[in-house]
């Protein structure tokens, strides 16, 4: 995303809004208990022992404090907006969970540099800014042997969106796709689909 974009972007996200994308806190218990699941079944060892979780793009933290109310272990998570990050310590002190978190101010693009760090890394709706693609690609290297990742992305559901929906994503968001495209970039970037669900939508006042 462009400065300019990004200037815009936090204007209208404001670090005191409840959260900053679409999910919620069901959806995030929802997504971790498909990976604990998958990991069970793959390997007879539960996902919520120890972990080393990267938060990408975390926002004000509203997915980061719902896994560190849900995960053993501790959680680097990232934004490039001091606000935000600011909002996300206030909000886990008030939650309890501040020694879990350690917030790092850093573009998401400034990531790849420490391979195989991470056991689980959480990215929802952060990943679109620098490529659905690319951001697959780097998560892939930062992840352990056997490390899981959580992404959320925009992706159409039908063939024949409302065109005034499709005019507007043609500005906004012009590189997304079908999720049966998206499906075929996460297999060749690595990974094994394990399972994928819609988020709930969220409204701006």
């Amino acid at each position: 995303m462009d400065p300019e974009h990004m200037k815009f972007f936090n204007e209208i996200f404001d670090s005191s809004l409840p959260r900053l994308g679409p999910g919620d806190n069901a959806s995030t218990r929802k997504a971790l208990e498909m990976l604990n699941s998958a990991k069970a079944t793959s390997s007879g060892i539960p996902i919520k022992t120890g972990l080393r979780v990267l938060d990408i793009g975390c926002g004000n933290g509203a997915q980061t404090i719902e896994l560190a109310k849900n995960v053993s272990g501790t959680i680097l998570a990232v934004d490039n907006h001091q606000p935000f990050l600011y909002e996300l310590q206030q909000r886990a002190q008030e939650a309890g969970v501040a020694d879990k978190i350690e917030v790092c101010r850093k573009d998401m693009s400034e990531l790849g540099q420490e391979q195989s760090s991470y056991d689980l890394i959480w990215s929802e709706g952060a990943l679109y800014s620098m490529g659905f693609r690319e951001g697959l690609s780097m998560c892939f290297n930062l992840l352990s042997k056997r490390g899981q990742m959580a992404v959320s992305e925009l992706c159409w559901h039908r063939p024949d969106p409302p065109k005034a929906c499709s005019d507007f994503f043609a500005i906004e968001y012009p590189a997304m796709v079908d999720t049966a495209t998206n499906r075929d970039t996460i297999k060749q970037c690595g990974y094994q689909l394990v399972g994928l669900f819609p988020l709930p939508g969220f409204l701006l006042g």
